[in-house]
């Protein structure tokens, strides 16, 4: 199983992590989760980078989707209990609690 520790001090993929940190932006490549202590939703992942040409565009299409509505639509089981809060957490905390270079 991959986990962080793997990427840090005497870690097999220090080496990787810090090629990566020097070298990913020239590519177009940002790590999305961050190790920030105030940074929300889902956990720091050191080998997860996203392609910056593309993903910003898709994140963009992302936020324009009525997600509420589709939901709805879709009839998914247990879709009542999407509230618009539920939803807003979620994108702000999850979604959108990125590395601020990809939004």
């Amino acid at each position: 199983m991959l986990r962080a520790v793997h990427f840090h001090r005497d870690g097999e993929y220090i080496y990787l992590r810090r090629w990566l940190e020097k070298h990913a932006s020239r590519f177009g490549f940002y790590l999305v989760y961050n190790d920030d202590s105030k940074r929300k939703g889902f956990k720091y992942e050191p080998w997860h980078y996203s392609y910056k040409p593309l993903s910003q565009p898709y994140l963009q299409s992302y936020r324009n989707l009525n997600l509420k509505e589709i939901l709805q639509n879709e009839k998914l089981s247990g879709h009542s209990q999407f509230t618009e809060a539920l939803l807003n957490t979620y994108l702000n905390e999850n979604i959108l609690d990125i590395n601020l270079e990809l939004l």
